[in-house]
């Protein structure tokens, strides 16, 4: 039986409405800033708004991510990935690679929010962690992220 346009549209209100809850959820635990920063990176890289629609869901997702990312200081990168494990250490570095892009673009608002060093050595660890595949999904499975 084939899906209609309606069988469709339901499916992506039901996706549309389980990320907005997640994204709600999320905007709590920013706002209090009380977990570690790694703790709370994990509960940002859930439930990660790749298939929605909401433009401002995203962008705001992309700066609570590196806003909380920047606190992580580089020596503590191999613990990072090892709490978020393998597929949100993977997210981690698409945003990474997103913040290349958008860098490129001369996106300004990025390039204040963005280590870039932190983000190379995350690269680095996510490297030496996951193996050359780590990067190979981020290309692979990059859905979008920001705009």
């Amino acid at each position: 039986m084939e899906k209609t346009g309606k069988d469709k549209s339901d499916k992506e209100k039901k996706i549309e409405a389980k990320l907005e809850k997640a994204f709600a959820k999320k905007q709590e635990a920013f706002r209090k800033g009380s977990s570690e920063p790694a703790d709370l990176l994990s509960l940002l890289l859930d439930d990660l708004p790749f298939k929605s629609t909401n433009k401002s869901m995203k962008m705001e997702t992309f700066a609570m991510v590196f806003k909380t990312f920047k606190k992580i200081k580089v020596g503590d990168l191999t613990q990072l990935t090892e709490t978020l494990g393998e597929d949100k250490s993977i997210d981690l570095l698409k945003y990474c690679f997103k913040a290349f892009e958008l860098v490129h673009r001369q996106d300004q608002d990025v390039i204040e929010m963005i280590s870039f060093p932190l983000c190379l050595n995350y690269l680095n660890v996510t490297s030496e962690q996951f193996g050359s595949i780590g990067i190979a999904r981020t290309g692979f499975e990059r859905g979008d992220l920001y705009d």
